[in-house]
């Protein structure tokens, strides 16, 4: 049995690892958004006068200055890339985290890191994970989703 302390510790890092996975998972949504609207003023632009009457001269409501839907242009396209770098560094982070969640479940025979693994980073159902005891024996169904069951209690806050 594992001490209080270091229970609580993979605690923090089963609830931070999923906060990092919601967070790019929203802002890959956000990205997706920000290149449709990005497509969209790239597509609509400023529209060519194709013929004017001068006896009706009406300014539309939703006309914009040139120089101010240029600035917007640049500024989504920047604000995008931003986005997309974020993105990245998130990327790296929990690629980081799910190397040591992998290693510590490895050195330690922790089986619920090891089911942890198996659930939230390969998205594996219960029914499909196959975890060896140490002498070759699988753990049984009803055992593993014990084990699943102690981990959402111990996340029920997120």
């Amino acid at each position: 049995m594992q001490d209080k302390g270091l229970q609580e510790i993979k605690e923090d890092f089963y609830k931070r690892y999923l906060k990092l996975k919601l967070e790019l998972d929203t802002l890959e949504q956000e990205i997706e958004v920000f290149k449709q609207k990005y497509d969209k003023e790239l597509y609509s632009g400023m529209k060519d006068v194709s013929g004017v009457d001068y006896s009706k001269i009406v300014l539309p409501k939703q006309s914009k200055d040139i120089n101010e839907f240029y600035q917007n242009f640049i500024n989504l396209g920047k604000e995008i890339r931003e986005k997309e770098n974020y993105r990245n560094i998130l990327k790296d982070v929990i690629e980081k985290i799910e190397i040591d969640f992998k290693k510590y479940a490895q050195n330690f025979n922790d089986l619920e890191m090891k089911l942890f693994i198996e659930l939230y980073i390969y998205k594996k159902p219960i029914s499909q994970i196959i975890l060896l005891k140490s002498n070759d024996e699988r753990y049984s169904y009803r055992q593993l989703t014990r084990i699943h069951k102690n981990l959402r209690k111990k996340m029920k806050n997120y």
